[in-house]
């Protein structure tokens, strides 16, 4: 049985040890390689490595003991009094001061010295080389390209923070594939063996992996402009061609799984929820939203919404009526104490959705099929009533949303009459 500091990744020799640390004011996950195959040995390494972390926090807790006492009671503590004392008052290295750390105690461990009196280059955690052995110098790897790509690309693009990050994910995955190779000598092959690997070594939906190839050919892409790399060998790869039987099923919330849902004394979560089940807006549609979103006209509370997902760079807007069940949320006051504190709505989507997965426990459910619910409700209403069917325009989407735009075709009563749907949720106010 593994120790929960240790674990093994796929088609890699080693132990990696893995931790909590604190990078730019966020918790993350560290790992690094132990340099050794044998699992005890890993076992010890990594003990070492965290009671010396541990002695470091704990000399923190305390700067100035008030008395005697709470010296020798920090003397005490056994070891697990110590784990579990730094977990409750979560306390946490920085991700380089931990880095420092691992690096002094293996080189301890292994009896070897972090700087040599030849100059040559410091004990790395995965260093990447060139095969050149007369001329050793660390190389720039996948993950720095994906950096600089995010850093300069996906800024002139507008690139969501979602987007960024899997551009960053995917320069990690190359790296831990492809080892100590260097960016200038990976070959079709290599390109074609990561594609494969992706699909049935880390048993990823073929979408997936075409997602992981298409960001990995622009990496490459841009590897070259910047001089690092002189061909591209993803740009000839064939992506999987996905059958409909594959394809991720995209069902919506049953009655009883959306009272389960909101059965929850998280207010923060219900009412986010809520809005987007009465709205149809996407999660970062909700996110950019305040009180100046909301307007009124002949009557009628509506919110203007910077639609999401349009081509081009298009900035466009449409109106959506609050639906009377959730007037009491139009002050929108819930959301500003929401987003307080937090740049973008990254740790509330997980937060969300984890909430989401502990009820119904499947693969492709999420905060998203809130929007599929609205939809078939606004659907199956017009059409059992025989009025206009307006629920891509009220969702949003680029084509129809054109003619709301322009044409100004479709009125807030029009609107208000098709979210009579709604009203099947009624059952959920309470």
């Amino acid at each position: 049985m593994l120790s929960k500091l240790i674990t093994k990744i796929s088609k890699r020799p080693n132990f990696y040890y893995f931790d909590t640390a604190i990078k730019d004011g966020k918790k993350t996950t560290i790992k690094y390689c132990l340099f050794t195959s044998d699992e005890n040995e890993a076992r010890i390494l990594a003990e070492k490595i965290k009671a010396e972390v541990n002695l470091v926090l704990m000399q923190r807790v305390v700067k100035k003991p008030t008395s005697l006492a709470i010296l020798i009671k920090n003397q005490r503590r056994s070891k697990e009094d110590i784990d579990s004392f730094i977990k409750t008052n979560k306390l946490f290295l920085d991700i380089q001061e931990y880095k420092s750390l691992f690096q002094s105690t293996v080189a301890k461990f292994y009896n070897v010295s972090l700087y040599s009196e030849q100059n040559e280059s410091t004990l790395e955690i995965c260093p990447i080389v060139q095969k050149d052995t007369q001329n050793l110098k660390q190389h720039t790897t996948f993950e720095q390209i994906a950096k600089r790509y995010v850093k300069n690309e996906c800024e002139k693009l507008k690139s969501s923070n979602k987007t960024k990050g899997y551009y960053i994910k995917t320069g990690k995955i190359l790296d831990e594939f492809l080892k100590n190779k260097h960016i200038s000598d990976v070959t079709y092959s290599d390109a074609e063996s990561f594609q494969i690997n992706l699909l049935n070594a880390q048993k990823l939906h073929k979408k997936t992996v075409n997602n992981y190839i298409s960001y990995s050919k622009r990496l490459f892409d841009y590897a070259i402009k910047i001089n690092e790399a002189t061909s591209n060998p993803f740009k000839t790869l064939t992506s999987f061609k996905i059958s409909l039987e594959e394809k991720s099923p995209k069902d919506n919330f049953t009655m009883d799984e959306l009272k389960l849902v909101l059965d929850t004394n998280r207010l923060d979560l219900r009412d986010y929820m809520l809005f987007a089940l009465y709205t149809g807006l996407r999660l970062n549609e909700i996110w950019q939203l305040d009180s100046s979103s909301i307007g009124e006209q002949e009557g009628i509370k509506f919110i203007n919404v910077k639609t999401a997902k349009q081509k081009g760079g298009v900035v466009r807007y449409r109106q959506i009526p609050v639906h009377r069940d959730i007037l009491y949320l139009s002050d929108m006051k819930w959301l500003e104490e929401i987003k307080m504190g937090k740049s973008s709505c990254d740790y509330f989507s997980k937060r969300l959705n984890k909430h989401i997965h502990k009820i119904i426990p499947e693969a492709n459910v999420s905060f998203h099929r809130l929007r599929g619910n609205f939809a078939k409700a606004i659907k199956d209403y017009c059409l059992e009533n025989g009025i206009a069917d307006i629920t891509s325009i009220l969702l949003g989407h680029s084509a129809d949303l054109a003619t709301d735009t322009y044409a100004k075709g479709i009125s807030l009563k029009a609107k208000q009459k098709a979210m009579g749907g709604l009203d099947i949720f009624k059952f959920l106010k309470g």
